[in-house]
């Protein structure tokens, strides 16, 4: 699987850290019954646990740009 980035991590995942955690377990649990999509947002999942500080300055540079 090719290298996740913080965009792409954006595009599939969002919201509080519980929450991110949460789903991210739940996905790792039966990974046998995961769809591609669910494999890709729990890839994305851990990549933004692991790097939760640029998580929200990306997230924090995209409220900025909408506004």
């Amino acid at each position: 699987m090719p290298k996740m980035t913080m965009s792409q991590a954006l595009e599939l995942v969002s919201g509080p850290r519980w929450a991110i955690r949460n789903m991210t377990r739940a996905l790792n649990m039966a990974r046998w019954q995961n769809t591609p999509e669910d494999e890709l947002r729990l890839q994305a999942g851990i990549y933004v646990l692991r790097n939760w500080t640029k998580y929200l300055e990306a997230r924090e540079a995209e409220r900025t740009k909408r506004a």
